[in-house]
């Protein structure tokens, strides 16, 4: 074992700069772990009127989250899991509109109809367009539950790749 000047090996130097090396390698995987997040990161933001899908700590907007879901491929990018989740959620979400937006017109035609006439037909449409809207609020919000669960998936993704910044 060759010495250096002041008693060191050679190998001792060459370990001392191997771990020097491999503790500054994990040092800026847990910075690049927390750089990931803190700009990729997925979460909602709402506001009185309307919601939305943001990214990253100053809420880069992704998506408006409006009656009808938004096609986005980058949760099916991300995992099969959030990919599953977010399906459900659009898939929820458009039904449950669609049945709330039926539910308001059969409640509007039942309510002309019981202005006209004495029958039970004004009555009958008025219950099942507000139960058809009742159960289009039930599909949406079940459907909000899924999009959390998407959200939760995509972003368990990031941190595990130690992806930036992915863009749809």
């Amino acid at each position: 074992m060759k010495r250096i000047r002041g008693g060191c090996s050679v190998s001792a130097l060459v370990i001392s700069v191997l771990l020097v090396l491999t503790v500054s390698a994990e040092a800026r995987s847990q910075q690049d772990s927390t750089a990931t997040w803190d700009t990729g990161a997925l979460r909602v933001h709402r506001s009185i009127f309307s919601a939305r899908l943001v990214r990253g700590v100053n809420g880069e907007k992704v998506a408006r989250l409006g009656m009808f879901a938004p096609k986005l491929s980058l949760f099916a990018e991300m995992s099969d899991s959030a990919g599953r989740h977010y399906s459900a959620y659009r898939s929820r979400q458009n039904t449950g509109t669609i049945a709330q937006l039926v539910g308001l017109g059969v409640l509007v035609l039942g309510a002309v109809a019981a202005s006209k006439s004495q029958d039970a037909t004004g009555p009958a449409l008025v219950t099942g367009g507000l139960t058809l809207g009742a159960v289009g609020m039930v599909y949406a919000a079940t459907g909000y539950n899924e999009l959390s669960q998407a959200v939760w998936w995509y972003n368990r993704g990031l941190v595990a790749a130690g992806r930036a910044h992915d863009r749809d």
